[in-house]
């Protein structure tokens, strides 16, 4: 596990800094500004493969948080952001997994990484296996596939 703090839009409060930044405009100033082309462009920019996808802890996510500030600055804003920004220092974690050593052995038979079983940490389990259908709790219905499962 590694520990890293990275810039982050604050990409809820966007939409609220638009409305409060156009509040002491003349009425109709701001949805005069906005035109289908414009919206359009910059749809295409953060959706485009160039931002590899904007996960998080990645260039493209970083490239995604200046241009979406830049486009607030550009707007006239006032930044709350730090350090006056729009951006906000937060800490986030990212775990990874060893495919070399992620393996699950039932009854003797050994699975893989990647090629039978998806994990998302590391550690160690022992146990029986057993089957819950699809997981799907439906009271209702009375369906319980965990029912009686220790």
């Amino acid at each position: 596990m590694r520990r890293s703090r990275l810039l982050v839009p604050v990409l809820l409060v966007a939409g609220c800094l638009v409305t409060l930044g156009a509040a002491g405009r003349p009425a109709g100033a701001p949805t005069d500004a906005i035109s289908v082309g414009g919206l359009e462009r910059r749809l295409r920019f953060i959706a485009s493969d160039a931002l590899e996808g904007r996960e998080s802890l990645t260039p493209g996510f970083r490239a995604a948080a200046e241009y979406l500030a830049s486009e607030l600055t550009g707007l006239g804003l006032t930044p709350r952001g730090d350090a006056g920004s729009f951006l906000q220092r937060v800490t986030m974690r990212r775990t990874s997994v060893d495919p070399v050593k992620t393996t699950v052995e039932v009854a003797g038979q050994t699975f893989t990484f990647g090629d039978d079983l998806l994990a998302s940490g590391g550690g160690s389990a022992t146990g029986r296996v057993v089957y819950v259908g699809h997981g799907y709790r439906i009271p209702a219905k009375k369906i319980d596939p965990f029912a009686g499962v220790r």
